[in-house]
């Protein structure tokens, strides 16, 4: 979204104040604001428009979002994590696309906090970001630790846990 507005020539909005002098300045500001507002709206499910819809300014709503939006869920992270394993790389194409595709589900999961750390041998075991109990050392990862962990992130989060 934040692309979006820099290409609209909205961005700006975010880190300035209503100017106070001149009223075409102000003009501008506001009608930049609208339409940055608007750009934001359009693209936030019904539910979240309700949440927003009192707040008045770029900032306002941007925190807002990122405050309650902008770190990923477990939820999230696992479900990302089910898409990554689900893949295949086909064999009768050009493996590229699916390799780009299988690359940016491990950049979503690194970038959520998520680390891919040495297991027993040559395999690797996915670690949940600190906040979840992740990596703490580089010895065999506490598998069955992990499991309560995630069970009451999950129950934390109103899911059901299925491990």
């Amino acid at each position: 979204m934040q692309a979006y507005l820099r290409a609209q020539g909205q961005w700006f909005i975010y880190s300035t104040t209503q100017p106070t002098d001149g009223h075409n300045d102000r003009k501008d500001w506001d009608d930049s604001t609208e339409r940055a507002l608007g750009n934001i709206t359009l693209h936030l499910a019904p539910s979240i428009q309700v949440a927003v819809s009192e707040l008045t300014t770029v900032k306002e709503v941007w925190d807002h979002l990122k405050k309650n939006f902008g770190t990923p869920s477990i939820g999230s992270a696992y479900a990302e994590l089910s898409r990554l394993l689900a893949m295949n790389i086909p064999t009768s194409s050009h493996p590229a696309p699916t390799i780009t595709k299988l690359l940016s589900h491990f950049t979503y999961l690194k970038d959520t906090g998520f680390e891919f750390c040495p297991s027993a041998g040559n395999d690797y075991s996915l670690q949940a970001p600190s906040y979840y109990g992740g990596c703490s050392s580089n010895t065999q990862p506490d598998v069955a630790g992990q499991n309560q962990e995630f069970e009451a992130q999950w129950d934390r989060q109103g899911g059901h846990a299925l491990l």
